[in-house]
């Protein structure tokens, strides 16, 4: 089985790949950062133990991604039992692979890239034996790779394979690999692979030099996710804002990257409004945590979903409030932004007094309270909310 993402071309970039996708996402900017022809469109491929990552991109811009489940760890023990390598054997590897890219979308059409680039480990190892040995033409093509398995058919066994720089114990890795590779190029009609020095780990670093200049991919994600929700932006931004500033106030100990999540979940806050306005707090936390958002981590969607989910209501439904010591004060910043949005207040912040230690305080301008009976009331089922959580929430009016 596999999947596929379109993604409209956008700049890529996040630290840890725990899908495909961003898997795909990551190798595709270590390659496009490698390579110096800016406007090149090129498909980039990426065979690792379980999966095979295909990339269609234009100079550092993303057009397709798919990650196919088919990798080397399978085709050792399936097609080559105890290491015995046979013409039948090698020729079934080959056939198993190109079913799995059997339905694969037409972005991958030669005509629709310029160039084709192996980035893993596992095609540069059999380029490398290709080009020192002399095997074929030399070069990553099919009449190569063909004539690489006519060599691995006749050693006869895993262990009796033996070229200069091929550890033993990746020949498993190799021979599999050869497999998948001509299976892709066969059904995709690749005609050459160019071997490149770059891949995952270099777009961990680019993805880490982007960030610190600024350029977040998440940023992106979080926007134009709004905009395809058909969200209301100004409603979202308010309470983003809103939520940052109080935040901000109540001091958190650690650094801004609670900050981020939060003003990001805030201006998701909403977006299951689309599916129903009841209960809109839990599809919206619901599609936040299972969305593609390209630029983020598993963890940090499901972060962003419990704040979302604690928006509003109960909060035993969120687990350990002190589960990283931002985390409750990130949600009481969203929860007092929330009820003053839907009191339909402009509130003035600077003459607002919260903070959190043992307990919550909340201190409002006299007689604040009173003239804003809305908001007293749902500040009043806050601090019941807390309380059943066993947390103290104070509400005073300055003297």
């Amino acid at each position: 089985s596999h999947w596929a993402r379109p993604l409209c071309c956008s700049r890529a970039d996040r630290p840890v790949a725990e899908s495909g996708e961003e898997e795909g996402r990551l190798i595709y900017m270590g390659v496009a950062n490698t390579l110096a022809t800016e406007q090149e469109r090129r498909l980039v491929i990426d065979i690792g133990g379980g999966s095979t990552e295909l990339i269609v991109g234009c100079g550092l811009d993303i057009e397709y991604v798919e990650s196919f489940s088919i990798g080397t760890f399978k085709q050792g023990p399936t097609f080559f039992p105890n290491g015995d390598i046979t013409e039948e054997g090698f020729d079934a590897a080959i056939l198993s692979a190109r079913s799995n890219f059997q339905d694969h979308p037409a972005a991958f059409d030669p005509k629709n890239w310029q160039n084709a680039y192996g980035s893993s480990g596992t095609i540069r190892s059999i380029a490398e034996i290709i080009a020192k040995n002399e095997i074929g033409s030399g070069l990553l093509n099919k009449k190569s790779m063909l004539a690489l398995k006519q060599r691995f058919i006749a050693s006869g066994n895993m262990s009796k394979i033996s070229f200069p720089g091929l550890r033993p114990d990746r020949v498993s890795a190799v021979v599999g690999g050869l497999a998948v590779l001509i299976g892709l190029c066969d059904e995709l009609g690749i005609a050459l692979v160019n071997p490149i020095e770059a891949g995952l780990r270099m777009g961990v670093l680019w993805d880490l030099y982007l960030r610190s200049t600024q350029r977040d991919r998440r940023e992106i994600s979080v926007r134009s996710f709004l905009h395809k929700f058909n969200a209301d932006q100004a409603r979202a931004q308010r309470v983003a804002d809103d939520a940052a500033f109080l935040f901000t106030k109540l001091k958190p100990v650690a650094d801004d990257d609670m900050q981020k999540h939060l003003e990001w979940a805030a201006l998701l806050h909403e977006v299951g409004m689309n599916v129903s306005h009841t209960n809109y707090h839990k599809h919206s936390s619901y599609i936040v945590e299972n969305a593609d958002l390209p630029g983020f981590t598993n963890a940090e969607q499901k972060l962003m979903g419990r704040l979302i989910l604690g928006q509003k209501g109960n909060l035993r439904k969120i687990g350990d409030l002190h589960e990283t010591p931002d985390f409750l004060k990130a949600l009481l910043a969203l929860r007092i932004s929330v009820i003053f949005l839907h009191s339909r207040l402009e509130v003035n912040f600077e003459q607002l007094r919260i903070r959190v230690k043992s307990k919550i305080e909340l201190e409002f301008a006299n007689n604040w309270l009173q003239a804003h009976p809305t908001a007293s009331y749902w500040l009043e089922k806050e601090r019941e909310w807390w309380g059943q959580v066993g947390i103290e929430f104070v509400i005073k009016s300055a003297v």
